[in-house]
């Protein structure tokens, strides 16, 4: 009997010096990291534009990316998540005949099939590198009122589509598109709203 008894204590005992081995393992690894780091715990979760647009704004300190969240030092910042993961979203002009459909692939990337009696733009945009620093805002063209949007700019880089942080107060989500043409931005639609 004491035996088995020797046997579990010693195995207790190893246990706990292996994990504090372990852990000091990895706090020595991550302190061996550069302050200005990029870490993702899965890449299919962001595009590849997006990352590589990241890494080359030198933001400084590390970032580590998981899930839904970008980590920054102590702050934690949620990616736009407004809209669900492989849905479609069509939103119409009040005062033109444009649609926007609009899907999101992954956190950083949409798709988007912009049409009035034909087509005028098909493609992938991607979110600002930066866009936790500030958020963008624009004015419904219908109520006045301002809201929050976060802007994401097409691969091509003629237009920016900004979609709406939140639902207003008759739970429409809002919508906008700008055309960059050299330089310039120009307002092609009016405020887009889903249907």
């Amino acid at each position: 009997m004491k035996p088995y008894y020797l046997f579990v204590i010693l195995f207790a005992l190893n246990s706990c010096t292996t994990k504090s081995e372990s852990k000091a393992t990895i706090d020595q690894e991550v302190k061996q990291q550069s302050s200005d780091t990029i870490v993702i715990t899965n890449r299919e979760n962001y595009s590849s534009e997006y990352l590589k647009s990241l890494k080359d704004e030198d933001f400084p300190g590390s970032i580590i990316l998981v899930d839904s969240l970008l980590i920054n030092g102590p702050d934690t910042i949620p990616f736009p998540t407004i809209l669900n993961l492989d849905s479609v979203y069509t939103f119409a002009t009040k005062k033109k005949n444009i649609n926007l459909s609009v899907t999101r692939i992954n956190y950083t990337t949409i798709s988007y099939r912009l049409t009035d009696y034909k087509v005028l733009w098909v493609g992938y945009a991607d979110l600002g590198p930066l866009f936790f620093l500030a958020s963008e805002s624009d004015d419904d063209d219908i109520t006045g009122s301002a809201y929050g949007s976060s802007e994401y700019y097409s691969r091509d880089e003629k237009l920016s589509i900004r979609i709406a942080t939140d639902y207003d107060e008759n739970g429409i989500l809002r919508a906008s598109v700008n055309h960059i043409e050299s330089d310039t931005t120009v307002n092609i639609s009016y405020t887009f709203r889903s249907k």
